[in-house]
């Protein structure tokens, strides 16, 4: 059985960073993605951080778009990519 989303976030890269019932923490870089047909919208920086958490525990964007969370489970890697990337940043300027 998937874990239920109980708190998402969205970066300015795309990322979608999701936070499980179980307590793990997962992350899905939407760059990655091919973005076509009624997921074109999530392309754009702005719109992808309309993305909120619904009632029914999907992911939802507006123009009636919803991410079903075993999906999203299954597409996402664990772990929050922010910090990974952070890191890589730092490694760079020593």
């Amino acid at each position: 059985m998937t874990p239920k989303i109980k708190q998402i976030e969205t970066t300015d890269d795309l990322l979608l960073i999701l936070f499980f019932d179980n307590g793990e923490v997962r992350s899905l870089d939407f760059k990655k993605e091919k973005l076509s047909g009624s997921l074109a919208p999530l392309a754009d920086k702005e719109f992808f951080k309309k993305a909120y958490l619904s009632e029914y525990g999907m992911v939802e964007f507006p123009n009636d778009i919803q991410l079903d969370p075993e999906g999203l489970y299954e597409d996402s890697v664990a772990g929050d990519l922010r910090n990974s990337k952070l890191i890589a940043a730092l490694k760079t300027l020593i």
